[in-house]
């Protein structure tokens, strides 16, 4: 069994299911002030009141050495620096926090942490300190000092993180403090807001899906689907709008009326796939891969002329319209990032959730971690009902599917499917 040793580091530390960091229940009051101490102390100041704390553990019997005298010393030092940051106002300070609002899982993100100075004094050495990460975030660069920032100007400090596990983030504030002399602490910080990001699935490296189902009529059609190759009917006029085709333009409206007017084109037959992703895995590793090769899918064929029309996690059903210049992946990989591995496997009921759909759809893309009489059962329900069926097993076996390797997954490699 793969033992995973940054999770050890945090064992005492419990993470909510697809979620890090969210706030919980107040902490006592004498927690909060030593927990307010250590903020203020800087790395420097930290490594001193250790020091102090073992001078002073050897300076017990004083009878027999004067180490007591170091130790009045070295506490005197600390306690001035915490003192004296209480005299550092941060009045006139602000602090904000731009970047962006998703990551991928495995890949670096970046923050910028903005100082604003509202005063008409610059501000020298401000300190920026971030959030205390979950086991599975890390600093690849931590938030750098202000040297300084003018007079009703702003400093900036970039910080880059990476999570290896997707989910939604609620983590804290970072803070910007003022830096005491000597170095050894700050004065009262000003934060930012909470970092709130999610954490999607990094796609896998899908280069081809194969999907059986051909295009199949739409009544109505998609008005706003981009037009690549099949006959289209005329929906009607429209006004003119900047970047419409200019051999679109109707004369005749244009001339009664005295405004451009163009024609609105619908199609009537579309490609439409749905995915379904088995949440009732083997085991956690397995689970993820399917959750990156569903990801990848989506990601191919929207990339495509088929549209990707729904996305199934369980019970949790995302109508979707991705691909032709419609929607966005973003919708797909968010849905994705907070699928979670659920025991238990319902054919009757996953096929119930995909009958509404099924008059619409031209095939179905089924993606599993393990492969038994319930799953052929919902593949034979689901093409008895129209749309053809592409399963897909992650893992191995031979079967009515297509297996891929969970580790072929991971390391990122090509795959036709």
């Amino acid at each position: 069994m793969k033992i995973d040793w940054a999770r050890l580091n945090y064992i005492l530390i419990p993470t909510p299911p697809r979620a890090a960091g969210a706030p919980g229940k107040p902490l006592p009051r004498v927690v909060r002030v030593f927990i307010g101490i250590g903020r203020s102390l800087t790395d420097t100041g930290r490594a001193m009141l250790v020091a102090t704390f073992l001078v002073g553990a050897l300076s017990l019997d004083i009878s027999r050495t004067t180490a007591y005298v170091l130790f009045a010393v070295l506490a005197g030092v600390v306690y001035t620096s915490l003192a004296a940051g209480r005299l550092l106002s941060p009045k006139g300070l602000s602090a904000s926090l731009r970047g962006p609002a998703r990551a991928v899982a495995g890949e670096d993100v970046s923050f910028v942490v903005v100082a604003k100075n509202d005063t008409d004094e610059a501000r020298e050495v401000l300190v920026v300190r971030g959030p205390f990460l979950p086991h599975f975030g890390e600093y690849v660069r931590r938030p750098t000092v202000v040297e300084s920032v003018p007079p009703s100007g702003e400093g900036t400090s970039i910080v880059t993180l990476r999570f290896t596990r997707r989910g939604d983030l609620h983590l804290d504030p970072f803070r910007v403090a003022r830096l005491v002399p000597l170095g050894l602490s700050t004065g009262p910080a000003v934060e930012t807001e909470p970092l709130r990001l999610r954490v999607v699935p990094r796609p896998a490296n899908v280069t081809r899906v194969d999907v059986l189902g051909a295009a199949r009529h739409q009544p109505g059609g998609v008005p706003l689907a981009s037009r690549t190759g099949e006959s289209m009917d005329l929906k009607g006029v429209r006004p003119y709008r900047p970047g419409d085709p200019l051999r679109d333009l109707h004369a005749r409206t244009w001339a009664r009326t005295g405004t451009p007017f163009v024609r609105e084109y619908q199609e009537e037959y579309f490609s439409r796939v749905g995915v379904v992703l088995d949440t009732d895995a083997s085991d956690e590793a397995s689970f993820e891969a399917a959750v990156s090769l569903a990801a990848g899918v989506v990601a191919r064929l929207a990339r495509g002329e088929t549209l990707v029309d729904l996305l199934l996690v369980g019970d949790d059903l995302s109508d979707l319209t991705i691909g032709r210049s419609l929607g966005f992946l973003d919708q797909a990989l968010d849905a994705l990032a907070v699928a979670e591995h659920k025991p238990g496997f319902d054919a009757a009921r996953l096929v119930a959730r995909l009958a509404p759909y099924a008059g619409r759809l031209s095939a179905v893309v089924f993606v599993t971690t393990s492969w038994d009489a319930r799953r052929a059962e919902v593949v034979a329900a689901i093409e008895e009902r129209g749309p053809a069926v592409r399963a897909i097993l992650v893992g191995r076996g031979e079967g009515p599917f297509q297996a891929v390797d969970p580790e072929s997954i991971e390391r990122g490699e090509a795959l036709s499917l």
